[in-house]
């Protein structure tokens, strides 16, 4: 029989502190290469790990309130992960110090909505603050340095990850799969990026909601299909030229040509994907134009009138790849196939990007052009470590990437050290705050074996001296060095969504009076 327990958040404020121990310790003792790993059963395999999202995953306390009380901290930092690649170890070190400091201010008595008031106000400034101090990360050497960083300190992962990049860039896939071999190898294509998945969840062939398709035609059209009549030429077409699978990149695809085409799919008759282009409107086709010249076909234009009895297969182009998911798909044509067209597009591009350097859209064709899919085969003599690289891998190439798209920080420590020094709170909460923001430079310290207090003294006192608010800790050199100059960076995002996350769920919990928890389903009602 099912029943629910209800308890006042006073009376299990033990449960609350000892589940924010549960998913913080053994979290935050990763932090800095000095720090250290968990290990874990991972699907019956036993792990060794300083991934910290990997290890917040593992956290189950038997206590259901407890469980309750991580799933909240977890999801919060799960959220820095999924949108900046990295962070999951100090959104949870920056949630645990916002509890404890919370709960202490509300047993004396401190209103639980001014809290979550204050909480966000001092959030939102801070964040201000540090987006203040962030840099664009543009040349080799600051991403390299970031990769390593995040990589723990891995120097040929780092080098590996500035490799991916420069194939793949910002939008390109990158696939990590275990090698048979101990050595890494990368596996390079460059393909025409379209920011837009597949049309339908429906039209997978390949693993989750993805597609995989080789040797493929590719219709391009700017027209909205909308009738079956040309559903039904297109794949009359392409069955005449021999071919039983079609990529069809269209404006829209609207009525009756959607059933048609989804029929046909699930049938097994044809193996079609369907690509909206976004930019698309009735005088702007040029991403389509780009696609054209990329594949070297034509586009089939509205202006030339009904499809319907008029396709052959010559109207399509023949690419290599081509891969799609529910954000992107990737078209891939042969490799060291001539195409002028192509070269023309992108010297034509890159003239107008010399005399319109802020120009986004031109950035962004250039990029659809001339960005791909890498693939990372890891190599590792033990699958304990091969887990533990691919983590490595991850964290790297999501850092880099949310450094280059936002900007990077000399040290994120550091950089909150310092937000603190510039900002002003209230009075009564000015201890929390100091706490908050020393949180990072503090634990790196204890992970060292180091006096946090010496530390942090040591990094504002050299600070001033030296006027360089990029002093800080260097936790593997042991050394208060200059982190700019050191290529102790971080990025700014991972920073950002650390902050916010970690107030989110700092004021979940604290607005909090009252838990319901369900015993057999593991819910929980929260009622302020």
């Amino acid at each position: 029989m099912d029943y629910r327990e209800i308890y006042k958040l006073e009376d299990v404020e033990k449960d609350i502190l000892t589940a924010i121990s549960a998913i913080t310790d053994p979290v935050v003792q990763t932090l800095s290469p000095r720090g250290g790993n968990v290990m874990y059963n991972d699907g019956g395999q036993i792990t060794v790990s300083n991934d910290g999202i990997s290890i917040a995953k593992e956290v189950l306390p038997e206590n259901e309130l407890q469980r309750a009380i991580v799933r909240t901290i977890r999801e919060s930092a799960l959220r820095t992960n999924f949108e900046a690649g990295d962070g999951t170890t100090t959104s949870i070190l920056l949630s645990s110090i916002l509890l404890r400091e919370g709960l202490k201010l509300r047993r004396d008595g401190k209103n639980p909505m001014e809290l979550v008031r204050i909480f966000r106000e001092a959030g939102e400034k801070l964040v201000t603050r540090i987006k203040e101090m962030a840099k664009v990360a543009e040349d080799d050497k600051e991403i390299l340095n970031i990769a390593r960083i995040s990589a723990n300190n891995d120097d040929v992962i780092a080098q590996k990850t500035l490799q991916t990049i420069k194939v793949a860039g910002l939008d390109g896939m990158v696939f990590l799969e275990p090698n048979n071999k101990k050595e890494d190898e990368i596996i390079e294509d460059i393909g025409f990026i379209i920011k837009q998945g597949m049309f339908r969840p429906e039209l997978k062939n390949g693993q989750g909601f993805t597609a995989n398709y080789a040797k493929i035609p590719v219709f391009i059209t700017d027209k909205r299909l909308y009738h079956k009549e040309e559903a039904e030429s297109i794949l009359r077409a392409v069955f005449d030229g021999g071919y039983n699978e079609v990529v069809i990149v269209a404006r829209d695809f609207i009525g009756e040509s959607v059933n048609y085409f989804l029929a046909n799919h699930a049938g097994g008759k044809f193996k079609i994907l369907l690509i909206k282009e976004p930019n698309a409107t009735d005088t702007n086709y040029e991403r389509l134009e780009d696609l054209s010249d990329y594949l070297d076909c034509k586009v089939i234009t509205d202006k030339s009138g009904s499809i319907v009895g008029k396709l052959t297969i010559n109207d399509f182009s023949i690419a290599d790849k081509v891969f799609a998911d529910g954000q992107k798909t990737i078209i891939f044509k042969e490799k060291n196939t001539a195409n002028p067209r192509l070269s023309m597009k992108l010297s034509a591009l890159k003239t107008e990007q010399k005399k319109d350097k802020e120009n986004e859209v031109i950035k962004e064709r250039i990029a659809s052009l001339t960005n791909g899919m890498v693939t990372i085969k890891v190599g590792a003599s033990t699958g304990i470590e091969l887990r533990e690289r691919i983590f490595r891998f991850e964290d790297a190439i999501n850092a880099s990437r949310a450094a280059m798209r936002h900007g990077y920080l000399s040290g994120g420590g550091v950089a909150l050290l310092n937000a603190y020094h510039a900002e002003d709170f209230p009075e009564e909460y000015r201890t929390m705050f100091k706490k908050f923001c020393e949180a990072s430079v503090r634990q790196i310290a204890k992970n060292c074996g180091k006096d946090s207090d010496y530390v942090i003294e040591t990094i504002m006192g050299l600070q001033e001296d030296l006027e360089d608010k990029s002093i800080g800790y260097d936790a593997m050199s042991g050394d208060f060095v200059s982190m700019e100059k050191s290529g102790i960076i971080d990025p700014y995002q991972v920073l950002q969504m650390s902050i916010e996350n970690s107030v989110s769920a700092a004021c979940n919990i604290l607005s909090v009076n009252y838990f319901i928890i369900d015993k057999d389903k593991d819910k929980v009602c929260q009622h302020k």
